[in-house]
């Protein structure tokens, strides 16, 4: 019994430390960049020995590839939730605009842009990369439909309407990188939510 006691107490000490690395990770990389991320640097932040982090992620690019997948589940958690919400009458269409476009200029985006950027000349980590990416974007097309449920939208055209929104927030993302511009910024992303609503109500009488 103290044995099961003492192995429970070591796993969950475990599992704390690896999601601590995880964090610590994300934070250098958005704090110095995936290029400057080192190992050496990750362990200082989270407090534990470059040996100790190496036992549960041998490489760089093994512990940024989990800590990618550790980014893109909160984020399908908190669509999840924020979901539900809708369901409830509690989160209007606008709000989850809005709240994708909080993800888009915010830190999880900028910490999406370097990994993207470093995948795109790495072959092994680009795979990984986008094996994580597909699934993430798999849980926001089911999100996403959820808002259409009780209107006549066809499926098709609902994710016309996400890729849609999703490259227009992705371009402004983009740009928030590089330019401090956030008035502006915000004030196109009402533009667009005011003509999503049209759009829909477009697409849904099935009309051109």
């Amino acid at each position: 019994m103290k044995q099961a006691k003492l192995s429970n107490k070591n796993e969950l000490r475990s599992a704390r430390m690896r999601q601590r690395v995880l964090e610590e990770t994300l934070e250098c990389i958005f704090a110095l960049g995936y290029q400057n991320a080192s190992t050496v640097e990750i362990a200082r932040r989270a407090g534990i020995s470059r040996g100790a982090m190496l036992h549960h992620y041998p490489s760089k690019e093994e512990l940024v590839c989990a800590a990618y997948e550790s980014l893109l589940k909160q984020e399908s958690d908190q669509l999840r939730a924020i979901a539900g919400s809708y369901a409830e009458g509690e989160v209007s269409l606008d709000d989850f605009v809005d709240y994708l476009w909080s993800r888009f200029s915010g830190r999880s985006f900028m910490i999406n842009i370097d990994f993207i950027a470093a995948a795109r000349t790495t072959p092994n980590l680009k795979e990984r990369v986008e094996r994580v990416r597909q699934e993430y974007h798999e849980s926001l097309d089911s999100i996403w439909r959820q808002f259409f449920a009780d209107k006549n939208l066809p499926e098709h055209e609902a994710q016309v309407i996400l890729n849609l929104t999703l490259c227009f927030l992705r371009g402004m993302g983009v740009q928030c990188a590089v330019q401090e511009d956030r008035a502006n910024l915000d004030a196109l992303a009402s533009h667009w939510k005011a003509h999503l609503k049209g759009l829909i109500s477009i697409k849904a009488d099935g009309r051109e």
